[in-house]
């Protein structure tokens, strides 16, 4: 993987608590998630261009926690332009995309293949993002949704074959990704905060915790090339886990990610042990898929 980038270094930071969304509505599931960044929300029936994406509450700060404004708006918010097409979209989620990504770095490289489908969830339309088994044979259904400009997970399922093994909750949510980083400058960073909830097969709660994660744009502008091709206007950023709140240890969990238009994540790469995720293939209705 080569990547080049050129950007102006400009620090912010912030930290957020997100806000869980509303799921009530198929159609407008899938017109909000063309809004989303890294992964339904909405209710109301209404035009797509009559929809304006909320923004989550933040607070910018300079690196000593007061308050400031920045070239980007009041107290460091991103000023978005006109609603994104999903060619534009660095996460974009339209039902019906599958992405093909090469894992390397374990016992044995290992293709997985994932899929976006909209589905009833608890009675409810929903965005569920499935793969396909790894080495170990686990797999995973994880239900996705959108507040604003940015996808969250807010359920993991992990199966072997049929059975079920585990269930995670998110509340609100765990940031998959926000169209809102691209307007942000290098070196902008946020916190958003979410409790962790885990339960085994037969339903025991197992694990319970606070969780936050700094997120941090890294470039704006950076082309990067993997199996699917070579992919510019990429988004980089890094993931750490801010491990002064709650105390799940999070091995694994540092990680860089390359999002680009119209694709969504082509690369990923782990802190911790090197191993990374690189795009073979996709496809993205309406998007920029080679």
């Amino acid at each position: 993987m080569t990547t080049k980038t050129d950007n102006k270094t400009q620090t912010h930071s912030i930290r957020r608590t997100a806000r869980f969304p509303d799921l009530r509505c198929s159609r407008q599931l899938a017109v909000t998630a063309a809004l989303a960044a890294w992964v339904c929300a909405g209710c109301d029936q209404a035009d797509p261009a009559e929809i304006v994406p909320d923004k989550p509450d933040r607070q910018a700060t300079d690196g000593g926690g007061a308050g400031n404004k920045s070239e980007n708006g009041e107290n460091g918010d991103a000023t978005m332009p006109d609603e994104p097409t999903t060619a534009e979209l660095i996460y974009p989620l339209v039902p019906g995309s599958r992405w093909v990504y090469q894992h390397r770095g374990g016992s044995r490289p290992w293709d997985e293949e994932v899929e976006l489908v909209e589905e009833t969830r608890d009675g409810e339309p929903a965005l569920v993002l499935k793969d396909t088994p790894g080495p170990n044979g686990t797999r995973n259904e994880s239900v996705l949704a959108v507040k604003g400009t940015t996808a969250y997970r807010v359920k993991k399922e992990q199966f072997i074959g049929d059975a079920l093994l585990a269930t995670v909750e998110y509340d609100p949510g765990f940031v998959r990704g926000d169209q809102a980083w691209t307007q942000q400058s290098v070196g902008f960073e946020e916190t958003p905060t979410y409790r962790r909830r885990e339960w085994d097969s037969d339903g025991v709660l197992t694990r319970d915790a606070d969780r936050a994660h700094i997120f941090r744009v890294e470039s704006l502008d950076e082309t990067v090339s993997v199996p699917a091709g070579e992919f510019d206007g990429c988004l980089r950023v890094h993931r750490v886990r801010d491990r002064a709140v709650g105390t799940d240890p999070g091995d694994g969990d540092d990680k860089r990610f390359w999002y680009c238009p119209g694709v969504g994540k082509v690369r990923e790469e782990n802190d911790v042990d090197g191993s990374t995720e690189e795009l073979v293939s996709c496809e993205v209705p309406g998007g920029a898929c080679p």
